[in-house]
């Protein structure tokens, strides 16, 4: 088997910019301590704008979609993931633990892609990171808080399914009356 990327694995550039450095496999090794703290800066530093970029983030555009509307999409599929009354037991401590442990991984192995990939040599933050890489993983998160301490006693179906796509045409709009005005 061989890679086709594997040259760019060890190079010392990033994608974007050939004549930019960027960081090495075996500078990763090397310095991990150095990288462990640049990882929970980026954490510190980025939150925000995964969140955001998760919800709301049109490209090239950048747009700051407001708090206003990103936290009640967050409240609609949190809702969603609510242990319903008549719904069986929830998953067990050790599903779980591992659920929360698979989204670690997917979180760091999105991350050092991204700074092997796109992050300058001598950046203090990840680079090129956006929140809608962990999309995929994020029922894993869900299922890990879901529990029998709140539990939804009536059927909320519908108001997920009327609420989720009228604040995605809320946020739609507001995005493009914000690109109209650039």
């Amino acid at each position: 088997l061989q890679l086709n990327n594997a040259p760019k694995l060890v190079s010392d550039s990033v994608s974007y910019s050939p004549d930019t450095a960027g960081y090495s496999m075996q500078y990763i090794f090397t310095h991990l301590p150095e990288i462990v703290v640049m990882l929970f800066r980026t954490l510190c530093n980025k939150t925000g704008f995964y969140l955001k970029s998760m919800v709301a983030f049109f490209g090239w555009f950048q747009i700051d979609t407001p708090w206003y509307l990103v936290m009640p999409v967050f409240f609609f599929v949190a809702l969603s993931f609510m242990r319903k009354s008549d719904e069986p037991e929830p998953l067990p401590f050790t599903e779980k633990l591992y659920s929360i442990i698979l989204f670690l991984a997917v979180f760091l192995l999105i991350e050092l892609l991204l700074l092997i990939d796109h992050t300058p040599f001598g950046s203090l933050n990840i680079e090129g990171v956006q929140g809608r890489y962990f999309i995929p993983a994020l029922p894993l998160i869900f299922l890990a808080i879901r529990n029998n301490l709140i539990t939804v006693s009536k059927n909320i179906d519908d108001v997920i399914m009327i609420g989720m796509p009228t604040l995605n045409i809320i946020i739609i709009v507001f995005c493009v009356v914000r690109v109209l005005m650039l």
